[in-house]
This record gives C-alpha cells, structure tokens and sequence, in this order.
C-alpha cells in the first residue's frame, strides 16, 4: 500500500505512509526560504540534516506557481522534493494561496492589480484590509483551480516515491484588525439569513440572522463560516486531483481576546466544531503554539474528531521537552519547530527579522526564539522519540504509557501510578535558561521501564496498601538503535541510590523487584 492516509483506529489516531505507521519529526523553514532553490541549497540543507528530522515543512507560493494566470511553474516544487528525497526526509507542503498570516500578500500579481473582480475585506469603517475577502467567490476559484494544479503536480511527483505526505491549506487565515468583513457582500450576507448547515451545527431549530441567533458572537461566528466554507472548496477540488491528508493551521485566540487582535474566522479552539462541520474534507485543525500554555492548547485540539498535528512550535531550550508530553499524553503525530534551519546556523550568518541584532533592535523578547543548546537538545529529544516508537506504540494500547510536564513553578512533581509501582516525579532546575522538567515513563513488563526526560528525580514506591520493599536490579543508560535497546553504561552504588535526569535529555532502562 503506497501513499499517505490519517485514520481513526482501535480508538486513537494513527498516521500511516506507504501502510506503516509515521510520526512526523519535523521542522519548518522560514517562510520565504524555499523561494529560492540555491538559497534553500546555501542556508538550509546544510544545517537541518543532523538535527534529528524525519520531516521538513516548507511553502509553495502561489505568486510564484502562477505568476502569469493559466500558466504554472513547478521548479521549486519540484527541486525541493528531489532534495527532500537525497537526505532521506518526508515532507509537508504549506499552501501559501489567498491567507498567510491573515494577510493576501501571497497572491500572484494579476490578482493583486485587480481589486474590483478580487475584493478585500473592509473594517467597521469601510477601509480596506490586506485581506482579500472570504466572500469574494472570483477569488476562491483562482485559489481552487491553482490549488488543484498543485495536487495534480504532488501527485505525480509521489508516483515516483511517497515524499509529500500532507498539506496544509493556507497558513493562518482570519481578518486582522477588525472583528468582522464589512464590505457590500459581507454586509449582504451577515443580515441575511444563517445557513442551515451552521444551524445544524449548533443545534438551533429555527431560523434567524447572525446577531438575532448569536448576539455577540455574531460576528466571529459569520467570519468563521465564510472562511471554513472557501477552505471547504478549496480543499475539496485538490482532494479531487489527490488524496492526501489536509489540515489549516489556527493562529491561537489569545490576549487581549478580542477578534481582531487575532485572526478572527480562523480554526481557534472556540469554533472548531463549526470547521469540523463545514469543513470535513479537511483531516485536521493544527494550532501554533507560540504560547506558554502547552498543555491547554494541547488538550483543546487533541480531541477524538481532531489529530493532534503541531506545524509551528516555540524553539527555545526551555519548552522543547513539551514534546515528550505532546507524543506521550496526547499522541501527537506531527511537533515541528519553526524556523528550523536556524537552530545550527551560526548567529551571525542569521538573517532576516529573527536574527539576533533585528530582535534587539526591536526590542523584541527573544523568549520563545531563543536557540542557543537548541539543536543539541531537539536532535537527543527527537532521537529519543524515533527510538521509541515502537514500544511506546505497544504501550499506549495498554494503558502503560505515562507522561509529564511542569507548567511552572509553583508545581512541585507528579505521582505516577504503574501496574506495579507508584513513582514520584520531583521536578528540578529553575529558570528560562534551561529545560522545563518533562519526560515519560513507558513500562514494557511487570517491573521493566524505559524513562525519559529532563531535569526531575524520581522515587520509586510501592502501591498504598502494600508492604513489600523495591530494591534496583538492573539500571542501565544508553539509547535505542534500529528499534533495539543499546546499553551504554550499567549504573549502581551511588548513581542508583538517587535517580536523577538533568538538563540534557537522557534515557535509561530501570528494572525493579519486590523483596
């Protein structure tokens, strides 16, 4: 069985390539570096194939696709596959049509330079936004029909070898600074009637318009609608030229929670029932998460109608060990780092707004982008992972599979209950400037544990109600090899009387007994 497919199976998500399982490991590049093959060539391939990927992400623009309408180019297409294939890697195409980042900046000239045939959004004044409007139907079926070159063109390139393994549809999308489109036929359809299928979708038996149904929300609800059902066209027609798994990614609702301030119509967490039910040709809504909150995104958009897909994540040393909690608790098939090619770039070849002296300049909080120790840290954490897949697979189907994570300070640990033991985590280390406390414990037999992770100790117990004592029979630190586990170091005396992982992703094998 060739190609890739999404499935619900045996109650959990499982992505499948060419039949086998796959997990997407992956990064993404800066958005206007796969513009050019010699630039992808000088500052990206040679600093992304030693940092633990089995996937990158890159854009296709459609400026560049169709510069002249009718008439498609696919030489970056085409050359950035044929380099995914020399260093042995999958990879996802971003669909940079009508949105990205809100904004119709992506557009090819022809588009832009005709205003009237493709309208833009206007705000409560009647401004224009850089946003061509969701409700301009001349402007969807451009984005449509050169959506449906672009899978006619993955498709045969897949003919060859499974490559692209999904797409996502646009990048972003929503309207900025304003809370609702306000142009002529945004105005037309928002006091018209709401459409069945939203009334179905929301349970309402009776017929209305948007603020008599929806009253404050009104606004967001209809631009929620408008966008889900452009994306519904344009992903059903590629869907027709080639099947392959397709998501939209969702810049997060977030301070100060006003629509506007975020793109507002896009996949957030609050209205994804309505992109669920307009939109089903779409396989997943992925956020990016940029905020502190890991585990609260997390669980919004890992739900059983939902893969859990993480196309754009924060790169710093500090959250990086988000992703033993984001494969381990909640089974995520896709946590990609943004602006991968940075993390083994030496800073001062780094160009563009996240070079280090830009930031500065603009007095803007590194934080999040911070990459010193990044490369080393995601290549252990993501070899790791790969390592395990296997045993974590067979463990997750038993119920042995356990995660953590400190979300801050004030948290102390976690008790963890086995078959057989209760283990406390104690989490350790402090500050910004090194690895959150995470990690996971996946038993593979009555008292065998592999143990992953960063910066916590761990206390092995027994069960309330038991009085036997645990001594350590085996204890050893190595790594995993074509799935089999290789030992490095047998560890005992005074390196197993206290178990304690550090700042450095470590993974060791611990085997107990009852005395």
């Amino acid at each position: 069985m060739t190609g890739s497919e999404i499935i619900r199976q045996d109650n959990e998500w499982q992505w499948l390539v060419d039949g086998k399982p796959f997990r997407a490991y992956a990064g993404e590049v800066h958005n206007s570096s796969a513009s050019s093959l010699a630039f992808m060539d000088q500052h990206v391939w040679p600093y992304v194939t030693d940092i633990g990927l089995n996937t990158i992400i890159f854009p296709v623009y459609w400026e560049k696709l169709e510069p002249v309408q009718g008439q498609y180019d696919f030489t970056l297409l085409e050359g950035t596959v044929r380099r995914c294939r020399e260093h042995g890697m999958k990879a996802i195409v971003l669909w940079f049509g009508l949105w990205k980042n809100s904004s119709s900046t992506y557009v090819p000239g022809w588009v832009k330079k005709d205003p009237e045939k493709y309208f833009h959004a206007r705000d409560v004044y009647g401004k224009k936004t850089p946003t061509i409007s969701p409700l301009c139907a001349e402007a969807v079926d451009a984005d449509k029909a050169a959506f449906s070159q672009l899978m006619k063109k993955i498709r045969l390139l897949n003919e060859e070898e499974t490559t692209v393994i999904a797409v996502q549809v646009e990048n972003e999308m929503g309207l900025l600074m304003s809370d609702r489109d306000y142009s002529p036929a945004a105005l037309a359809q928002f006091a018209g009637r709401v459409p069945q299928e939203l009334l179905d979708c929301y349970g309402i038996g009776h017929s209305g318009s948007y603020e008599e149904l929806f009253a404050e929300e009104a606004g967001s609800v209809f631009m929620t609608y408008s966008y889900a059902a452009a994306l519904r066209c344009i992903t059903a027609a590629g869907k027709e030229q080639y099947d392959l798994p397709m998501f939209v990614n969702a810049w997060l609702e977030q301070y100060p929670w006003r629509p506007g301030s975020y793109p507002t119509g896009g996949p957030i967490a609050r209205y994804m029932k309505i992109w669920k039910a307009v939109a089903p040709e779409l396989a997943a809504l992925a956020p990016d998460i940029y905020v502190a909150e890991f585990d609260e995104v997390a669980a919004q958009y890992s739900k059983d109608n939902n893969p859990f897909i993480i196309p754009e994540y924060r790169r710093n040393i500090y959250d990086l060990p988000n992703a033993f909690h984001a494969f381990g608790k909640y089974n995520a098939l896709c946590f990609s780092v943004f602006g991968i090619e940075d993390l083994a770039t030496p800073p001062e070849l780094i160009k563009g707004m996240f070079s280090p002296l830009v930031m500065a300049s603009l007095n803007i909080d590194m934080g999040a982008w911070g990459i010193d120790g990044s490369a080393a840290m995601l290549r252990q954490i993501f070899g790791m992972l790969r390592g395990t897949e296997a045993i974590r697979d067979k463990a997750r189907k038993e119920g042995k599979l356990h995660s953590f994570v400190r979300n801050n300070e004030l948290e102390k640990g976690v008790l963890i209950e086995t078959e057989n033991y209760t283990f406390q985590v104690i989490y350790s280390g402090g500050g910004h400037d090194q690895p959150k406390s995470a990690g996971m414990i996946i038993e593979t037999g009555d008292d065998q544990f592999y143990i992953m992770g960063t910066n916590f100790s761990l206390r092995y117990m027994s069960k309330n109600g038991q009085n036997f004592e645990i001594g350590i029979l085996d204890y050893e630190s190595g790594a995993f090899e074509n799935g089999e586990w290789c030992a490095e170091q047998t560890l005992n005396g005074d390196e197993a009387s206290f178990i304690q992982y550090y700042s450095y992703p470590e993974i060791r094998r611990l085997e107990l007994y009852r005395y």
